[in-house]
């Protein structure tokens, strides 16, 4: 093939005769990685049946037809300049001719495939001319929704052209622009990637209906395959508008409109931000094993809300701010929602009555590292959990409160097991950790209020259950009092009656009180012996009578003679209150029972 300084043959034919010289610069800035690599090989430069075993290396063998790069790249090979419209208008189309259609936006290669009699036109990968021939871009890597008519100009409709690069099932690529949308974009096929230039550089945005935004997955596929496996999303924006009902949806098993069987597990989000989701949450995940990371949820209803079938999920170092209502939220049943983790996220200016983190359902929930700041005002609690939420680790808080806030508890939770460690809390609360309902076990550890107040106590242990363990600082460093059943307590540990409400007994500066408060009767270490306190010092030992040995002879106090009244084993004392000289001391010398009493 003959070839001028501009890379084209000028001996061109058909649709090659009316041809614009096409640069090398021009092909190499629009072919791409596969094609660079062709033309390092010398796939166009050098002899063209010898490079076409470089061609096959590069984009393989074409299914059904093999041949094809052997043709393209044969003797007879020639490259013409076109548009798509007269790529349309083709009606004698050549294996042998590369047409690089010059569209600005959507410059690339296209080859003719006389296999193929069915593939639609998309207008970015499959051109379809009148004749019914189909021209197949030659690409490698992301497909660029500019290829597809998408404009990114803020203005024009681009749902379709996204769309129909998504549909591809290959990768795509949103250069910078803001794409209007009108209804939500899906993606469909396994392992598929939709990428933009940079969460404030690219765009999607809908200012003209409710639809969600983005699904991982498609709830109009009424099959069992409505689902996307390990599909990503990364480097751009979502922008709704104040009747938007969803951001982006993971969709699954149980999701709530599905209609199919299965999940978008394993997906990923990653440095995307969601704004202006006005009727519904920013992320709505309803399948297993998310990784949400790097992520921003701004501006919305809510911020997450977590649906059926979550398994092992993952959101890690987010953004959650300025929703009217939770920031996060669960309500499925336990075993529907477990294994999660929040780690390193930063949750602010949001918050219902019921609160900021609303959990009544899922389990087996761990959060991490938690910055959280300024509740909306009316917001009942940080953290509400309740039944059938089962189990939750919170540990490491930083919580400051808006200017003037008391009526707000950091944790609210009557559910079944739930641990609170690391807590530091800047400015006035109701209270730190609040308990309530008849589940069985908490657990309470290096809870710290630096400054502020904490209106009713920092632990409020208001529940009916068996167990509660409080393990922190003592009082004056930095830490509030524990109020048990409306039974202040300062104390490592305290035994409450849960039916009354009475502490039974506490631990405090080494003494074991049973009682109250520490007027209460004590015992604690008297060098190396064991002492029994009344109030500041050594008291007596009060009781009716004191059994020792296996055999269990007593010392018996009482008024009037034992005998026949006290019984005892043999060898036992008594001491008679209203005795006299030879009538105060009896000791137990002989019988069984009562009898056998004899005065000393």
């Amino acid at each position: 093939m003959d070839q001028n300084e501009n890379g084209y043959d000028p001996e061109e034919t058909e649709v090659g005769k009316d041809a614009k010289p096409l640069s090398r610069r021009e092909m190499l800035a629009t072919i791409g990685f596969a094609g660079t690599a062709l033309f390092a090989g010398g796939a166009f430069l050098a002899d063209p049946i010898a490079e076409a075993s470089a061609a096959d290396a590069v984009y393989g063998a074409k299914k059904g037809h093999p041949d094809i790069p052997s043709k393209l790249f044969g003797e007879n090979c020639r490259v013409t300049r076109i548009s798509i419209a007269e790529l349309r208008n083709v009606t004698n189309p050549s294996e042998t001719t590369v047409y690089f259609v010059s569209d600005p936006g959507r410059e690339g290669f296209f080859v003719y495939d006389p296999a193929d009699t069915a593939a639609p036109d998309n207008a970015g990968t499959v051109i379809v001319s009148a004749s019914g021939a189909r021209f197949e871009r030659i690409v490698q890597g992301e497909l660029n929704v500019k290829w597809f008519g998408a404009s990114g100009d803020s203005a024009t409709d681009d749902t379709a052209a996204i769309q129909a690069a998504l549909d591809t099932g290959q990768a795509v690529f949103l250069p910078a622009g803001t794409y209007k949308v009108t209804d939500t974009l899906r993606l469909k096929e396994n392992g598929q990637m939709i990428r933009g230039a940079g969460r404030f550089r690219t765009t999607i945005k809908n200012s003209a209906n409710a639809k969600p935004l983005l699904h991982f997955g498609d709830l109009t596929d009424s099959a069992a395959t409505g689902y996307a496996l390990s599909c990503t999303a990364r480097d751009f924006s979502l922008e709704g508008n104040p009747s938007t009902a969803e951001g982006i949806g993971l969709l699954g098993i149980l999701d709530d409109v599905a209609t199919w069987g299965s999940a978008s597990r394993a997906c990923i989000l990653e440095g995307i931000r969601v704004t202006g989701i006005g009727s519904g949450p920013a992320l709505r995940v309803s399948a297993w094993t998310p990784t949400v990371i790097g992520c921003e949820f701004w501006n919305s209803k809510q911020g997450i809300k977590i649906g059926n079938h979550v398994y092992a999920g993952r959101f890690i170092g987010n953004y959650i701010s300025g929703h009217e209502a939770e920031g996060i939220t669960c309500g499925v049943q336990a075993a529907n929602s477990a294994a999660l983790l929040f780690s390193g996220n930063v949750i602010q200016w949001c918050g219902s009555p019921s609160g900021m983190i609303v959990l009544s359902g899922g389990s087996a929930w761990t959060f991490l590292n938690t910055y959280i700041e300024k509740p909306n005002v009316g917001c009942g609690a940080v953290w509400a959990l309740s039944d059938p939420c089962t189990t939750v680790t919170i540990d490491g808080v930083h919580y400051g409160t808006a200017k003037g806030e008391t009526a707000i508890d950091v944790v609210s939770t009557n559910i079944k097991l739930c641990s609170v460690r690391n807590v530091q809390i800047f400015g006035n609360v109701r209270s730190a950790v609040k308990i309530t309902g008849i589940l069985p076990l908490t657990s309470i550890d290096g809870v710290r209020q630096p400054s502020g107040t904490a209106g009713v106590a920092l632990i409020d242990d208001q529940s009916e259950r068996k167990q509660t363990f409080i393990n922190n600082s003592p009082l004056g460093i930095e830490t509030g009092a524990a109020k048990i059943k409306c039974v202040p307590s300062y104390n490592a540990i305290t035994a409450v009656d849960t039916a009354t409400g009475h502490t039974r007994w506490f631990l405090k500066n080494g003494r074991e009180y049973f009682g109250a408060d520490t007027s209460a009767p004590s015992l604690g270490a008297d060098g190396q012996s064991l002492a029994v306190y009344k109030g500041a010092g050594i008291g007596p030992l009060k009781v009716d009578r004191l059994m020792l040995g296996a055999d269990n002879k007593g010392l018996f106090h009482g008024s009037g003679s034992p005998e026949g009244v006290v019984t005892a084993p043999v060898g036992s004392l008594y001491l008679r209150a209203d005795g006299s000289p030879g009538s105060t001391l009896y000791v137990k010398e002989s019988g069984v029972g009562n009898t056998g009493w004899a005065a000393k």
